[in-house]
């Protein structure tokens, strides 16, 4: 018996560019078409002097590896419209903004300042960065902070502690493997969208930022059962679909604090937290149904309902069902073959 696949959304389209040159002019129109109102100057070139530049985006992420060979240069530019963030893999960088000057050494994560011009110097590195729309870091500031989305304004290009920046280049590290490989889960949009938010509040927890000097609200208030019905409903109604807890918010008539609140008092979890055990429940469903005869596998199974195998799903399973998700597939098959 084949699973029911008829609620799964459609993959989205992978784009990937890259290059590699030696030539001064040609990168600096390359790195131009890329990241739109820089200026480059090279200096120091040499006949060994190359760069390699790949980009990946699925949805909404970007994510970009830029390496040198000794090639030396100067980056001017202009405020980014997007959040981009990385980590020194070799080398050294200087950032430097009006009021800020950085010298990041490997290993070390890093912002680039969202409205304000940044001057760049660099040779002979080695950096893997990530791109999102700003819009999705803002949402996630107002639901955790309960801050308007336009009053963020990160305030430093370097973590708050390393304990939160290796946290932020743990997610960059698992995003950029993922995208390596030929069919990234990532290009699931139920799985985009769960990496989209879990990149956007390692952004927020690791870099300074408003959110942090924020003043304390008093409690949301209560939400009423009826409120609470809407927003379970909701939940499992599109639990197929890229939903947000603004999104549940809405559906309940509330506020995201307050739906937020309510969760953790009824249900000791979040919103979020709720959706994914709605998903694994189909999961578990969907491979009790399947036949691995059919080209059913564990995989295409969970990124139906948004969950990466890379990530924690199989632990997420197995404190559920008590059995890795492999050998409920396999039970299924042997239940389907017998007599």
């Amino acid at each position: 018996m084949a699973a029911d696949d008829t609620a799964a959304p459609a993959p989205e389209p992978v784009h990937r560019y890259g290059f590699t040159s030696a030539d001064a002019e040609e990168t600096t129109e390359c790195i131009r078409q890329m990241y739109t109102g820089n200026r480059t100057v090279f200096r120091r070139v040499n006949a060994r002097s190359r760069i390699t530049v790949g980009s990946v985006t699925a949805g909404p992420i970007t994510a970009d590896r830029a390496a040198t060979t000794p090639f030396t240069f100067q980056i001017n530019m202009d405020p980014f419209d997007y959040v981009m963030c990385g980590q020194i893999v070799r080398g050294a960088l200087l950032m430097r903004t009006a009021s800020q000057e950085v010298r990041l050494r490997p290993g070390e994560a890093y912002m680039y300042p969202i409205s304000a011009d940044l001057f760049l110097e660099s040779g002979n590195f080695d950096v893997a960065v990530l791109r999102l729309p700003v819009e999705t870091v803002q949402a996630v500031a107002a639901q955790y902070a309960g801050i308007d989305p336009r009053e963020l304004r990160f305030t430093s290009m370097t973590p708050v502690s390393p304990a939160l920046g290796r946290h932020f280049t743990n997610v960059l590290a698992m995003i950029h493997k993922d995208l390596a490989r030929p069919d990234p889960a990532l290009c699931h949009p139920l799985v985009a969208t769960s990496m989209l938010n879990a990149l956007a509040i390692a952004i927020v927890a690791a870099f300074p930022n408003t959110t942090m000097t924020t003043d304390y609200v008093s409690g949301p208030g209560a939400v009423g059962t009826a409120a609470m019905r809407r927003a379970i409903a909701y939940i499992e109604t599109h639990a197929d679909q890229p939903i947000t807890t603004a999104d549940i918010a809405a559906a309940a008539g509330t506020t995201a604090r307050a739906v937020q609140y309510a969760f953790r008092r009824h249900h000791d979890t979040t919103p979020m937290g709720y959706l994914r055990r709605i998903r694994l429940e189909r999961v578990h469903r969907d491979l009790q149904a399947a036949d691995p005869a059919d080209g059913a596998t564990v995989a295409l199974i969970a990124a139906r309902w948004g969950f990466s195998p890379e990530g924690r799903f199989t632990a997420f399973y197995r404190d559920r069902y008590g059995v890795l998700p492999s050998q409920t597939l396999r039970a299924a098959d042997s239940t389907d073959k017998t007599p």
